[in-house]
């Protein structure tokens, strides 16, 4: 696969990591920044740090589900997510994410290829648990 390709298939893969953590299971959850409860639907994948920082797109500490005013209308609602991962992983972790931020960071094929594989098997390890706690296609 060509890195785009891959590029592309990870940001799929880690979407799917992301909201099956910050639901919980259930089909809605809470924005990360204004704590506001939603449909899983109307929320999507926020970055701290933009995407385009390639070093942390796949970051498990820059990315947490937003609704659509947060992340889209106020441009990721960027004081209170530094605010919110202060306190959800200590102080400093915010700044931390932002100077790793500034580094560039150009992906290998394998580095990539071994990124897919990770979210990929977390995403296929959780499906398997939810079936077995619920049933398949419930």
């Amino acid at each position: 696969m060509s890195n785009s390709t891959l590029i592309k298939a990870i940001d799929h893969e880690f979407s799917k990591f992301v909201r099956a953590r910050d639901c919980g299971g259930k089909h809605f959850a809470e924005c990360f920044t204004c704590r506001g409860s939603y449909d899983l639907d109307a929320l999507s994948t926020g970055h701290f740090v933009r995407r385009r920082n390639t070093g942390l797109r796949w970051h498990n500490k820059n990315s947490h589900l937003q609704c659509t005013n947060c992340n889209i209308t106020l441009d990721g609602n960027e004081e209170i997510y530094h605010l919110r991962i202060d306190l959800k992983y200590g102080p400093g972790t915010a700044d931390m994410l932002r100077k790793v931020g500034r580094e560039t960071k150009k992906w290998t094929n394998p580095e990539l290829q071994s990124i897919l594989a990770h979210y990929r098997k977390i995403n296929n390890q959780r499906s398997l648990v939810y079936n077995l706690l619920y049933g398949e296609g419930k």
